[in-house]
């Protein structure tokens, strides 16, 4: 092969670099690193993070700087979660800097791997090292104050405690009805409806982040397991289109509910191609939904891709998923219908919509609830958990009775945590302090050490 603008492309997953090495250029080659390379090296004393060498994966080490001093450049597409980062930065470290660059992998497709191979990002590796130094140390004088007590254990009697932003409400006979914009209140607190609101709301609908995705995934196909519920999730995201070969799902591992200002175009032509121009969301109702962060929500490649065809190619499981995020989507930018009934609450200065304007009877007054993908997204909010580890975290929690989840999907507290409820305030205040000291390069151990102890 000749080197003129070779690119070596690196991936975590061998099923993934099999899947897109077909896809790509002649001049560009996969290779996946199964994991660490090296594995993570914390000094408990010192508190500097380092790292190991694995002994097996000598001589795919040795194939990577190989390659690397061989290409024009390397490309790291690792995940955008703690392992991703330092199997990224432990790569950098041990090749040469000046050619790497990093960039994410949105979708399995031709345009998308485009998108990557032609990335120029340069990323500060110091910086990085940084930042996974002080997870490590933030994780380690957490464990030094609290040697009991896991800190999304400490985070979930937070979130039982203090106040936090809800949409979703019950009434007293199990109706959902979901607020027109996030409410700060106090899980156990109720709300006052005073009257039903003549004005005119729009019943919204956000695409899937993988909190979503998974719960969604759990549900259709009568998992007994979160984990293995999101492990089908990424299997989807692997799952070839049956004639174009390209993904079906971009990608799972995301707490996103947005979508880039591309992709609006390009979901914009794939709908007009089928539906009327005036169904689609009109542009001021994509604001809250337009974002720019290092992935966007999870949606089929192609809206083209109808569930009923492809559903026929592919295990049940996985179409039972693929078609409940093609119809999520499509709700998603579809101009939403009104809500037929909305409830008015000056005490709470919202409005409140019915989710299917079907409930038993007027209710005078509603509790905030959290479904299992807000409380997912609202530990992600403390910064203790990764959209990648929250079908594991979710089987735990409920294994040891962390949390307890009801028939409607809404999580309540279990009796692990019920004694530490009374301290949650204070949980509260210290994660959220310490979360935001996580990316602070001049991180100071004494400053975190107050924070835990003030």
């Amino acid at each position: 092969m000749s080197v003129s603008g070779y690119t070596l492309l690196i991936v975590e997953s061998s099923t993934l670099a099999t899947r897109i090495q077909p896809m790509l250029p002649q001049h560009v080659v996969v290779i996946a690193t199964d994991g660490f390379l090296w594995t993570p090296h914390f000094n408990q004393l010192k508190l500097k993070l380092g790292m190991r060498a694995v002994p097996e994966k000598r001589e795919l080490r040795r194939e990577i700087k190989q390659e690397s001093a061989r290409a024009v450049k390397t490309i790291l597409a690792t995940d955008s979660d703690p392992s991703g980062d330092f199997i990224a930065w432990s790569v950098a470290k041990n090749i040469a800097l000046n050619r790497i660059f990093r960039a994410p992998l949105r979708a399995i497709s031709k345009q998308s791997l485009d998108v990557l191979i032609e990335s120029d990002t340069v990323v500060n590796w110091n910086q990085l090292h940084l930042k996974l130094q002080n997870r490590y140390i933030l994780h380690s004088l957490w464990k030094q104050a609290y040697p009991n007590l896991d800190i999304k254990t400490a985070a979930t009697a937070a979130l039982f405690a203090a106040e936090f932003p809800c949409r979703s409400f019950r009434s007293p006979d199990g109706d959902r009805f979901q607020s027109d914009c996030p409410i700060v209140v106090r899980y156990g607190s109720e709300i006052k409806l005073d009257s039903e609101s003549d004005q005119k709301h729009f019943k919204h609908n956000e695409p899937f982040s993988t909190f979503d995705a998974t719960v969604k995934a759990f549900d259709r196909n009568g998992s007994t397991s979160y984990q293995k519920a999101q492990e089908k999730l990424y299997t989807l995201f692997t799952t070839a289109h049956p004639q174009t070969g390209e993904g079906l799902i971009t990608y799972p591992r995301t707490d996103a509910v947005s979508f880039y200002p591309d992709t609006w175009d390009e979901l914009y032509q794939q709908w007009i191609g089928r539906n009327r121009a005036t169904e689609f969301l009109p542009a001021y109702l994509r604001d809250k939904l337009t974002g720019n962060g290092v992935h966007e929500a999870i949606h089929p490649v192609s809206m083209d891709a109808d569930p009923e065809y492809i559903n026929k190619h592919i295990p049940s499981d996985l179409g039972n998923i693929y078609a409940a995020i093609y119809d999520q989507t499509e709700k998603a930018i579809r101009m939403p219908d009104q809500a037929k009934v909305v409830f008015n609450s000056k005490s709470a200065g919202s409005f409140f919509l019915s989710e299917n304007d079907d409930f038993k009877s007027r209710p005078e007054m509603l509790h905030p609830v959290i479904p299992r993908e807000d409380y997912g997204k609202e530990l992600n909010r403390y910064g203790v958990l990764r959209p990648s580890g929250f079908g594991q975290w979710l089987d735990r929690a409920i294994s040891e009775n962390i949390i307890q989840v009801n028939r409607w999907g809404d999580v309540h507290p279990g009796e692990t945590i019920l004694p530490l409820i009374s301290e949650g305030d204070q949980f509260h205040t210290r994660i959220l302090k310490m979360k935001e000291k996580a990316d602070d390069p001049g991180l100071k151990i004494e400053t975190i050490r107050q924070i835990l102890t003030s």
